[in-house]
């Protein structure tokens, strides 16, 4: 069953302002994609190809200009409020905290949003710092931790929710490789054991062979390429995959 269903969805941003005419920026162009329950799918592309775009949709932060996009059976844009309850959204860099807050003050904040029960919150805060290793930065200033650090905290952040649905983008961006092992691990058990399903961007290729159960290559706006990884047989064949569904003449 899929938990995340993507028909015909485009975006459009209008470039025109009161004191220039420009051509409006198509974003994404008639995409379409289904994730199953409890399994992690990738998307890749190259910069601009609208990878965070589509998140932002299914975050419900912008909404599409055309198509329809559900999180486990909600419309996105009919009904906002119950799949914001359904998901947990991590943007990329660690981006969305308050900066001059710990990060303990931080996920506190979250997690009363995502209406965790008062008497589960210091737990689960913990529970959660733990799994991603940063447990040093709840009582530091979150401007005073590195990129890393706030990278982990916001999937930290992801993890104290509670959602079914994970929307991440670039979730491993400035981790050391220590830190992408450990957030690669946690982010498979979550879908194994925990019954998560997991949506994420990536420019790493063999990072979405190693945490990925399916990839989706993205090329200006478009699906070019879904694949399940059990299929790639060979370790540069997804390479190879990827050139070709990122070459200019892809459909």
């Amino acid at each position: 069953m899929a938990v995340i269903d993507v028909a015909g969805l485009g975006r459009v941003f209008s470039a025109h302002t009161v004191f220039r005419s420009a051509p409006a920026i198509v974003a994404l162009r008639d995409v379409s994609l289904s994730v199953a329950d409890a399994t992690i799918c990738g998307v890749l592309g190259g910069n601009g190809a609208g990878k965070t775009t589509l998140l932002e949709i299914l975050a419900t932060l912008i909404r599409p200009s055309a198509g329809t996009a559900a999180i486990d059976g909600c419309d996105v844009q009919r009904q906002p409020a119950a799949v914001r309850r359904e998901i947990a959204y991590c943007p990329a860099g660690g981006r969305g905290f308050y900066a001059r807050l710990t990060g303990r003050h931080n996920l506190e904040f979250f997690g009363a949003l995502h209406d965790v029960p008062a008497r589960q919150l210091r737990s689960r805060i913990e529970t959660a710092a733990a799994l991603f290793d940063v447990r040093d930065a709840l009582d530091r200033r979150v401007e005073a931790c590195s990129d890393g650090m706030r990278q982990r905290l916001g999937l930290a952040r992801a993890h104290l929710a509670g959602a079914r649905v994970w929307l991440l983008d670039e979730p491993t961006r400035g981790l050391d490789p220590r830190g992408r092992e450990l957030a690669g691990r946690v982010l498979r058990e979550q879908a194994r054991s925990g019954g998560v399903t997991i949506l994420m961007t990536t420019h790493d290729l063999p990072e979405a062979m190693a945490i990925c159960d399916r990839v989706v290559v993205m090329h200006r706006g478009r699906v070019t390429l879904t694949t399940p990884v059990s299929e790639i047989e060979q370790p540069g064949a997804l390479q190879a995959a990827y050139a070709r569904a990122t070459a200019d003449e892809a459909p």
